[in-house]
């Protein structure tokens, strides 16, 4: 694998699980094409060539699949640990789209050329954008345009590309026998980028994410005090 669309790749689709979290169960099959759909909604509230997203983090489905369609554009993703963070996250990485849960909509107020776009509710104002609505009304095909090179996660301290972001996620894989069998619970924020690469390594080989509080018997877990602590996980090259 060389990008994180090739997590995607239509040949990945099956009925093996790949995402759990409190409100859903989803399997390859629909991961992919949500995704796919994702991105497409992206690039229509104008996301792409280095016009990024920015997505508060809250352990839902929305925001992981709407990181990894942002991936498919070869643009980046910000992460917010929370609804204070948004709009300095905007200004940061001149983003054209910010997703945050319906509950959360007052709380933001983007500037001219950035789109909200909530989960959950529906929209209060009528120039919010309804995320669900959004990408389930997209064409279920993508190719995606990225390099190893892209940046596809932004932090105020760095920038990840997709070739740091696979590297590590397999490094995790490889150093904890992680197969398809196997579920991987994250306990740490997506705000923090080896959480993400902590959701890489599990859909690196075929295995699962769960988010949530409550894991299951058998889950690895990933977070200070988990399996894989996060101080142990590195996102330099080897």
């Amino acid at each position: 694998m060389d990008v994180v669309g090739d997590l995607l790749a239509r040949e990945r689709r099956s009925d093996r699980p790949a995402l759990y979290t409190a409100e859903r169960e989803m399997d390859y099959r629909r991961f992919c094409t949500t995704t796919w759909k994702a991105s497409n909604y992206l690039r229509h509230l104008g996301v792409g060539d280095d016009r990024g997203v920015v997505v508060l983090a809250d352990g839902s489905p929305p925001p992981l699949l709407t990181f990894f369609g942002a991936a498919l554009l070869a643009t980046p993703t910000r992460f917010a640990d929370d609804i204070a963070d948004v709009s300095a996250a905007v200004d940061a990485i001149d983003a054209r789209a910010v997703l945050v849960s319906s509950e959360d909509e007052s709380a933001v107020d983007p500037p001219a050329g950035t789109t909200l776009t909530v989960h959950g509710d529906a929209p209060a104002a009528a120039t919010t954008e309804n995320w669900e609505e959004g990408v389930w009304s997209e064409n279920p095909a993508f190719v995606s345009t990225a390099t190893p090179a892209s940046t596809v996660l932004v932090t105020p301290n760095e920038t990840v590309s997709h070739g740091e972001l696979l590297t590590a996620g397999e490094r995790i894989a490889a150093e904890f026998d992680l197969g398809t069998e196997d579920t991987v619970h994250v306990q740490a924020s997506l705000a923090d980028p080896r959480a993400v690469a902590g959701v890489v390594a599990p859909l690196s080989v075929g295995g699962a994410v769960r988010f949530g509080e409550e894991g299951e018997d058998g889950d690895v877990t990933v977070g200070e005090g988990g399996d894989i602590p996060l101080s142990s996980i590195s996102l330099s090259p080897a």
